[in-house]
């Protein structure tokens, strides 16, 4: 039975928070100041001992982890992924690089990921019929002044089709305390085909709003809100840090 360090319990609790993180991004957040070759043979020691498992399918050919079952069964994680799509794992690990950017300008250190937002939906099937369309990718609050706004944060990679984005429109539109739908698009016709279709649907009290991926992951000090057609920066809206001045930042890119 392996013995864990410190920095194997810091790995676990990101792990459980994160959901799944890749292998550079474990190497950024728990092993900065150590060998590539000492993370690996680390992260194959706590996987021969079921504390982690490897998930295969990045297009680069590096890996992503997870927690097993019965390491967050020990450390009383709830939530954990139980099944990783390889064909979303992509999704995942560039989300998780989307908190991690986020965090880079003093956002998100309230994030609630999908996998525990999705539980409590679980937790909670018997005073439900089945768990609700809108359940989002994560949930963070940014504060304005005295103002607590709820950002639904949704990674968008590809285009649904019109149906299906109505139900998950029409879900968010009835949520009364929530104050922005914050879609992350890959391009800006991507971005456009969404308004089009809210505002189909609800000509008015638009809380949709979209912002490139790649700048999120690049340039998140100078993140555009783009709304109706019109942009602001995120800085314009909340107070961020600008990780150029942030010595703290050292998170690495997957």
């Amino acid at each position: 039975m392996v013995s864990l360090t410190q920095r194997d319990h810091s790995l676990i609790t990101n792990l459980s928070e994160f959901g799944v993180l890749s292998t550079s991004q474990i190497w950024a957040l728990n092993f900065k100041n150590t060998r590539k070759t000492t993370l690996l043979r680390r992260l194959r020691i706590l996987e021969r001992n079921n504390k982690i498992r490897r998930i295969h399918g990045l297009s680069d050919g590096s890996h992503g982890w997870s927690l097993t079952l019965s390491c967050a069964r020990e450390f009383g994680v709830r939530g954990v992924f139980k099944n990783i799509n390889r064909n979303s794992i992509h999704h995942d690990i560039t989300l998780s690089q989307v908190r991690l950017s986020l965090k880079s300008v003093g956002l998100g250190d309230n994030w609630v990921p999908e996998h525990i937002l999705r539980y409590r939906a679980w937790e909670a099937r018997e005073r439900i019929r089945k768990i609700p369309e809108s359940i989002p990718d994560g949930i963070f609050t940014l504060h304005k002044n005295n103002e607590h706004l709820v950002v639904s944060v949704e990674l968008e990679m590809n285009l649904k089709n019109s149906s299906r984005y109505g139900k998950i429109f029409a879900a968010y539109y009835f949520k009364r305390n929530l104050g922005m739908l914050w879609y992350l698009v890959p391009n800006v016709s991507f971005g456009r085909r969404l308004e089009q279709i809210w505002h189909k649907n609800y000509k008015e009290n638009s809380r949709l709003y979209w912002s490139l991926i790649s700048q999120v992951l690049q340039a998140p000090y100078d993140i555009e809100l783009h709304k109706n057609g019109k942009k602001i920066l995120l800085r314009d809206l909340v107070t961020i840090t600008n990780p150029a001045h942030n010595s703290a930042q050292g998170v690495s890119s997957f």
